[in-house]
């Protein structure tokens, strides 16, 4: 992520410096994460160090000092979704006693809070880059024209998932889908092309801001006839975890696949 940022700052500079603008001293990147789950607070801190060794190398941005201005959407979950709007508002504008708005943000991991920062990016032109997010609300390039994500979307990854799924003589797959991501445009495209596709399809949806899998869904998959899971959203790992303390992968006759979305997508 930082290095597609700082690839975004430097067109930033010099498109400044061949237009003849003045290139301000300071540069700031606005950071939108839940940051009351811990696993993103680690996270900020990555991208403070990246920052930093930006900062330090008096060649990659001359006479130009980053700063990081972060905005918190809490868990993620209730009220998330209000968090971000006012979070972007405060990153982006500079009437809200922000003296130096973002010129580029980087969203966090959920649709829900990334979906207000793009839309901000739209209105301030300013640039949105999201590591994960892969939902199909994305494509609208109105509401959404500055949103750059690094991901393919959700419909890309359902067609390989299936080409892959045929291609190893799988007949059945089970598509664990978080109900906070793009568990519903995965849902909808195997909806749609159930005659091209031709698998046997099995779906149970969880929060990944609330509960990383209920017992029942996780004996439901343990139950399941499919061998072959897909896990969508960006804790596969929460999930595995949970089915793994439930004892799914006990050695058994038949193999257990498990296909993340981010694992792909982050191997």
């Amino acid at each position: 992520t930082m290095r597609q940022l700082l690839s975004l700052l430097l067109l930033h500079v010099s498109t400044a410096l061949a237009t003849g603008v003045e290139v301000p001293s300071t540069l700031t990147i606005g950071v939108m994460m839940p940051t009351a789950i811990p696993a993103f607070v680690s996270m900020l801190d990555l991208v403070e160090m990246g920052v930093a060794d930006v900062n330090n190398d008096s060649e990659l941005l001359p006479n130009t000092t980053l700063h990081i201005l972060s905005s918190s959407t809490g868990t993620g979950g209730a009220g998330s979704g209000m968090l971000a709007q006012r979070g972007a508002l405060h990153l982006m504008s500079s009437t809200l006693g922000n003296p130096t708005p973002a010129v580029a943000c980087v969203a966090g991991m959920f649709a829900k809070t990334a979906v207000p920062l793009s839309r901000m990016g739209s209105v301030f032109k300013v640039p949105v880059l999201s590591p994960v997010m892969t939902g199909n609300q994305f494509d609208d390039r109105v509401d959404h024209q500055y949103m750059l994500r690094m991901q393919p979307t959700a419909e890309h990854t359902a067609r390989a998932l299936a080409s892959l799924v045929r291609s190893m003589g799988w007949t059945r797959l089970m598509l664990v889908l978080d109900q906070d991501g793009a568990g519903a445009d995965y849902l909808d495209y195997f909806s749609k092309n159930s005659g091209t596709v031709q698998l046997e399809l099995t779906f149970i949806t969880y929060s990944a801001t609330v509960d990383p899998l209920s017992d029942t869904a996780a004996r439901q998959v343990m139950s399941s006839p499919s061998r072959v899971l897909f896990i969508s959203g960006a804790f596969p790992s929460r999930v595995f975890e949970r089915l793994r303390h439930l004892g799914a992968f006990k050695p058994r006759r038949d193999p257990f696949v498990i296909i993340g979305e981010q694992w792909c997508q982050n191997p």
